[in-house]
């Protein structure tokens, strides 16, 4: 990703100008997405007036309907997709506005400790047992693997949902 608010260099501290630009980044991100995804346009949109928008033969014949039919399904489940990753995206930089009086106690966020910054803030953080497309069992699974699996498995597991999880 190049824009002007993302450094060009290591960064090696995190101040509230930092901060303020990883805000900007993140909202630039979600204009993009949502200017690409989410804005009516005169292209074919993924969303319910999908099969509408597709000329593919005599309307009356089944294989046509069907297919129709079909694609406005998938228009309906990508936009719906669309909008909740829109919102997530949203709601995260919701969090780390409301976070930005962490500065009143340090000036390098490089240097503060993670756990404390994630239990002051903890929308922040991931929320337990979410995905970015909405299916159970979160993305990371923690120590053991996870109750529900996970996709990362934590220490002690792999892809699989680690030795512990999918309980």
């Amino acid at each position: 990703m190049s824009g002007s608010n993302v450094p060009g260099k290591p960064i090696t501290a995190f101040d509230r100008s930092q901060y303020e630009r990883l805000i900007r980044a993140i909202d630039e991100v979600d204009h993009g997405l949502v200017k690409m995804f989410l804005k009516p346009g005169a292209d074919i949109r993924l969303d319910a007036t999908l099969g509408n928008r597709l000329k593919i033969g005599n309307s009356s014949w089944a294989a046509v309907k069907d297919f129709t039919t079909n694609a406005n399904s998938f228009g309906t489940s990508v936009d719906g997709i669309n909008r909740k990753s829109s919102k997530s995206w949203q709601d995260f930089i919701d969090a780390l506005n409301e976070a930005k009086d962490i500065f009143e106690k340090t000036d390098d966020l490089a240097k503060y400790s993670s756990e404390k910054f994630l239990n002051k803030y903890p929308d922040v953080g991931e929320p337990s047992g979410s995905s970015s497309y909405g299916a159970d069992g979160g993305s990371d699974g923690g120590k053991d693997g996870g109750k529900d699996g996970g996709s990362d498995g934590g220490k002690d597991g792999g892809k699989d949902g680690g030795k512990d999880g999918g309980k």
